[in-house]
């Protein structure tokens, strides 16, 4: 009988990761074979704006978001302060 809730086993999980890694291998081999090694510079391209984009987000939207914490404190107790209120009109009515 299958169970469908079932825990996965480790064995399950690293068959699916392996199958999934050789066959991105092969669809990579594949291109750098078809387009002469200029898939290449394509992977090159990703990478460097996968890194600027990491960059963007250490220098500048780590620190912005540390800055804004004070804000959005106030703004989720004014929420709660509003939901609060409609919840009393609510009830008096």
């Amino acid at each position: 009988m299958h169970s469908e809730n079932r825990p996965s086993q480790p064995r399950e999980n690293f068959l699916t990761v392996l199958l999934a890694l050789l066959l991105g291998g092969a669809c990579l081999a594949f291109l750098f074979v078809i387009t002469l090694g200029f898939f290449s510079y394509v992977i090159a391209a990703v990478l460097a704006m996968v890194l600027v984009g990491y960059l963007h987000y250490a220098l500048w939207g780590y620190s912005m978001s540390e800055e804004t914490v004070a804000e959005r404190e106030e703004e989720l107790l004014r929420q709660r302060r509003e939901a609060e209120e409609m919840e009393e009109r609510r009830r008096q009515s």
